[in-house]
């Protein structure tokens, strides 16, 4: 019997799985660098450069930002780590998304540090060091 999957789950399934293979930690247990999870996590819409003209952004109901300008665009000029972190991890939702189209990284990050690391101390660990690393890294290209 033919197993029936929603369209827009299946896209969701094909994007998680997708998302996770690409970004997941490379075998023995060394996790990728922040250029790396930027490469395969964040670039296919935001453009290798960080300035939102990536690949994948045909068809999303809202072009994805210039991630180069976060610090520019911030009411104090400053760099919104805080406010970053929370979008990267799932806890903001993204203005002017009708559904959330960016992938929840902290728990494809999560689903990673499952696979190669052991006991749940650990696990939150790595990926919040994950999710920080990438921060620094976008951080770096701000302009």
């Amino acid at each position: 019997m033919p197993i029936c999957i929603h369209r827009k789950g299946a896209a969701l399934l094909s994007l998680l799985l997708a998302s996770h293979t690409f970004g997941a930690a490379p075998a023995g247990g060394t996790e990728p660098s922040a250029e790396a999870d930027f490469r395969f996590s964040c670039s296919s819409c935001h453009g290798e450069d960080g300035r939102g003209a990536g690949a994948k952004t045909f068809g999303l109901s809202v072009a994805p930002p210039d991630l180069t300008m976060l610090s520019a665009r911030n009411n104090n000029g400053r760099f919104p780590r805080e406010k970053l972190r929370r979008v990267i991890d799932g806890r903001e939702d993204i203005r002017n998304h009708v559904d959330r189209e960016m992938p929840v990284w902290g728990q494809i990050f999560q689903m990673d540090a499952d696979e190669g690391f052991g006991g749940a101390d650990a696990v939150s660990s790595t990926v919040r060091q994950r999710i920080e690393r990438l921060i620094d890294f976008i951080e770096t290209l701000q302009r």
